[in-house]
């Protein structure tokens, strides 16, 4: 996401150091309030952070209001692991719900906004402003 521009703030963030010559990163936690976008820091949003971005977000397809479904784990049988889900659904045209799967919940949410981002159904500024509220 930071490719994309999204640099609000988060609780945790990925340290970028190196290590005989090779990257390696940790995690640390900042707690609230924002933290300086410098280089070698990289927000690590958590689920509930990105719960927050995505419900604050409404917009239409087709005429078509889409409005966040939660987030959940199904089991595909076949493919013998666990998907977690996130999407944007419609009742009355269900041929234009959205949908993003990934085996973490985070990770699910992370590439919902990724979607909106890379289809102009939102930008970076306001993403940015949602997490920094």
């Amino acid at each position: 996401m930071k490719e994309l521009g999204v640099y609000g703030s988060a609780l945790f963030y990925y340290e970028i150091f190196e290590v005989s010559g090779k990257e390696d990163y940790h995690l640390i936690y900042i707690g609230i309030g924002p933290f300086p976008n410098n280089h070698g820091f990289i927000p690590a949003y958590t689920v509930a952070e990105l719960g927050e971005v995505l419900s604050s977000f409404k917009y239409e397809t087709h005429g078509f209001p889409m409005f966040l479904s939660d987030a959940h784990c199904d089991d595909f049988v076949a493919e013998k692991i666990k998907k977690w889900q996130c999407g944007y659904r419609n009742a009355k045209n269900p041929e234009i719900n959205t949908d993003t799967n990934a085996p973490t919940e985070a990770e699910a949410r992370a590439a919902m906004l990724i979607h909106l981002l890379e289809s102009n159904l939102t930008t970076a500024a306001e993403v940015n402003e949602r997490l920094n509220q």
